[in-house]
């Protein structure tokens, strides 16, 4: 599947969203557990932070592979 560059620049954009909020979460999450131990709140942050998480992961590793499909198919062109 060869994708438009519109196409992956939106996808690129979203991860870097998605990552920022990662990562505000992830900072938040710290300030809680140093904060109030309350072990309810801190599962909540836990399970926003993995789902948020999914896109950007899912993302790298789109890029990753086809990073690597076009590396086998520029092989098979020379």
């Amino acid at each position: 599947m060869i994708v438009d560059e519109p196409l992956q620049t939106a996808v690129l954009v979203f991860a870097f969203a998605c990552f920022a909020v990662f990562l505000a979460g992830l900072i938040y999450a710290l300030t809680q557990v140093v904060r109030a131990p309350d072990l309810e709140t801190l599962a909540k942050v836990i399970w926003i932070l993995v789902l948020v998480a999914i896109p950007v992961f899912g993302v790298v590793a789109w890029f990753v592979f086809d990073a690597l499909r076009q590396r086998e198919m520029s092989r098979h062109i020379l």
